[in-house]
């Protein structure tokens, strides 16, 4: 049985924890995208449970059907928001920068649950190692999901205050989505490429935490701590991640894995279940900066620059 501290883990807690969180914190302003996200998103926990119960069954042919279909399962939940959030693109054509990350969060969820279906099945593309995979896939929930979602909270609640850091915030969501493609594509045999995708997802997230940081002292306690926690697990989790890939371009080997799984990984997990609950607690009603949070509007709204534009609850 694999712990937290293991890679089926991590990528049990995504489905589990990561994942709801995250399609919770935002909804599309057209309404039948809406509809279609807000059904997806009801049936995603319970889709997540059963891909995650099916990364622990045993081995055999039946279980290896009952893991296919189960992952299936979770892929059908993933496309309908992927199709929502294509809707949403599409008909509203948002004007701010930070709505466009939702939406290529939902397109890299789809993409994770892809690559879940090809390691349920055991189908190693490009002829990859099965570990490196699943490494893959676990990139695609937490630095290709999740990571742009709680870019896009942080620029709408930097809103709030003068100068231009929620667009400092907005910008490294855009950076972070690109690295994740060049880690992606590092993952997948190209070491360089890797390293540079790590380097500029490492100074894409210490942006995003620097901008959560800013904020996170107007909030109450609770969220406070939160996305305090979230913010100085980045620091860590971001030089283990370049250190690896270094170690994979100059062939050293120096961290493996499994090492990787049980240092960066848990801290990534931090960074996002902390990072995403830490919003989603803020998004009662505060004081910040002499004015009230007002509720955020859908994405591909306007919002009065002049007004803090800080996230209501939408679960």
């Amino acid at each position: 049985m694999s712990s937290i501290f293991e890679m089926d883990g991590l990528l049990a807690m995504a489905l589990v924890l990561v994942v709801p969180l995250g399609l919770s914190m935002f909804r599309w302003s057209d309404p039948q995208a809406e509809r279609l996200r807000a059904l997806a998103a009801k049936a995603a926990p319970y889709a997540g449970l059963a891909a995650a119960l099916s990364l622990f069954l045993g081995d055999g042919q039946g279980a290896d059907n009952v893991n296919a279909f189960l992952s299936s399962a979770w892929l059908a939940v993933c496309v309908a928001i992927g199709i929502s959030a294509a809707a949403e693109v599409l008909r509203t054509r948002p004007s701010v920068v930070e709505a466009y990350l939702p939406i290529a969060a939902c397109a890299y969820l789809v993409a994770g649950a892809v690559w879940l279906v090809l390691f349920q099945a055991d189908v190693r593309p490009m002829d990859l190692p099965i570990e490196r995979v699943e490494l893959t896939t676990v990139h695609f929930y937490y630095a290709g999901f999740a990571a742009p979602v709680l870019a896009a909270q942080a620029a709408r609640w930097l809103r709030a205050l003068p100068g231009k850091w929620d667009r400092l915030a907005a910008f490294s969501g855009l950076g972070v989505l690109l690295a994740m493609a060049m880690v992606v594509a590092g993952i997948s045999g190209s070491p360089l490429m890797e390293v540079e995708g790590s380097i500029i997802m490492a100074l894409s997230l210490v942006a995003i935490a620097a901008g959560t940081t800013l904020i996170s002292f107007r909030l109450p306690v609770a969220p406070r701590v939160l996305l305090l926690i979230s913010s100085a697990s980045v620091w860590v989790a971001m030089v283990l991640a370049v250190q690896y890939a270094f170690g994979q371009y100059t062939v050293s080997g120096e961290v493996s894995v499994r090492d990787m799984a049980r240092t960066h990984g848990v801290l990534t997990l931090v960074f996002a279940a902390c990072g995403l609950l830490g919003w989603k607690l803020a998004a009662k009603k505060t004081t910040l900066a002499r004015r009230a949070v007002e509720p955020e509007k859908p994405a591909g709204e306007e919002t009065d620059q002049r007004a803090p534009a800080a996230p209501a609850d939408k679960a």
